[in-house]
C-alpha cells in the first residue's frame, strides 16, 4: 500500500486510546439502524440461507451488530494491535477475523452479500487507492450484494482550519478532530492530509490560545497528542468526487445523511453490483 496507508505505530496508538474515540469517528445508533434496513432487505432477498458479510477493519459495532441466524461474518484488519484490543469477538458461531490489508482481498474469500466500512476510505489515497478498493470489491460481492460505506466526506461550504479553531460550539473531541482534518485537506489537489499536520496546527493554535486545552479533558486531548509523530495520512474528498469513483464498479443504490450533528459529512453511501 501507498505512503497514505497508515503505519503500524498510529494504529497502535489509536487501539490503546480507543475507549476515548467515540461519535462521528465511531458509529452512532443512527448509522447502525441504516445496516439494519440493509440487513432486512438482503433477508428478504435471500430467505433460505444466512447472509455471508464481510466487515473492513474491527469496528466493534459491526462486529457485535445482531447478524441474522446463519449469517457467516469475516473482518479484515492489517493492524494486529487493532485487532489485539479493538475487535471484541461476535457472538455468531461463524465469525472471524483475517490479518491483511483490504488492497490484498482477493477470490478466495468467496462471495458476501454485503460488504461494510466505517470511515475506512479516509484511511486510502485518493483517488488510486479508492479505485483499486472499489475493484477489488466489486469482484467479492455476490449477484445484488451490498457495499455500505459511511464516509468522513468534505463539506460543501469549504472550512479553513482557523475557522474550525475558532468555533467554540465544536464540543466534541471527535467532531473537532474530523473538522480540522477536513479543512486542511480542502486545500490540497490530492485531499490527502499528514495526520502529523493536524496536530501542528492545533499545537500551534493553542499556544497561543490556552484556553483551547480546556475545552476537552486532558485524556480527550491526548487522543489528538497522539498524531504528533504519526506519518499515517488521511484524505477527505468531496461527496461527489467519492460517488464518481466507487461508481465506476457498482451502481449507486441511495445516500443516507444521518440527523445529527456533522451528519452531513458523515453520510453513509449503499452501492450494489
Amino acid at each position: 500500500m501507498s505512503a497514505v496507508s497508515s503505519t503500524p505505530s498510529h494504529w497502535t496508538d489509536f487501539a490503546k486510546r480507543w475507549d476515548l474515540i467515540g461519535a462521528p469517528l465511531r458509529p452512532s445508533s443512527l448509522d447502525l439502524a441504516i445496516v439494519a434496513d440493509v440487513v432486512a432487505e438482503l433477508v428478504l432477498e435471500n430467505p433460505h440461507r444466512g447472509l455471508r458479510v464481510l466487515i473492513l477493519g474491527v469496528t466493534p459495532e459491526y462486529a457485535r451488530f445482531p447478524w441474522p441466524l446463519k449469517t457467516t461474518l469475516i473482518a479484515c484488519e492489517r493492524s494486529e494491535t487493532m485487532i489485539r484490543h479493538v475487535w471484541p469477538g461476535s457472538t455468531l458461531e461463524n465469525a472471524s477475523v483475517i490479518h491483511g490489508t483490504w488492497l490484498d482481498l482477493d477470490a478466495s474469500l468467496g462471495k458476501f452479500d454485503l460488504v461494510l466500512g466505517d470511515g475506512i476510505l479516509t484511511q486510502l489515497s485518493f483517488q488510486e487507492e479508492y479505485n483499486e478498493l472499489s475493484r477489488r470489491i466489486s469482484a467479492l460481492l455476490a449477484p445484488g450484494g451490498r457495499l455500505m460505506l459511511r464516509l468522513f466526506t468534505s463539506s460543501e461550504a469549504p472550512q479553513t482550519p482557523e475557522s474550525v479553531l475558532k468555533d467554540s460550539a465544536v464540543s466534541n473531541v471527535n467532531e473537532f478532530k474530523l473538522r480540522l482534518g477536513m479543512a486542511l485537506s480542502e486545500s490540497r489537489s490530492s485531499y490527502d492530509i499528514p495526520v502529523a499536520e493536524i496536530w501542528k496546527v492545533w499545537d500551534r493554535e493553542r499556544k497561543q490560545q490556552p484556553e483551547l486545552n480546556q475545552r476537552w479533558s486532558a485524556a480527550e486531548v491526548s487522543t489528538i497528542e497522539s498524531y504528533r509523530e504519526s506519518t499515517a495520512k488521511y484524505s477527505f474528498p468531496p461527496l461527489h468526487h467519492i460517488q464518481t469513483t466507487l461508481t465506476r464498479h457498482f451502481n449507486f443504490v441511495k445516500l443516507h445523511v444521518p440527523n445529527y450533528v456533522f451528519g452531513k459529512s458523515c453520510p453513509t453511501m449503499i452501492l450494489q453490483v
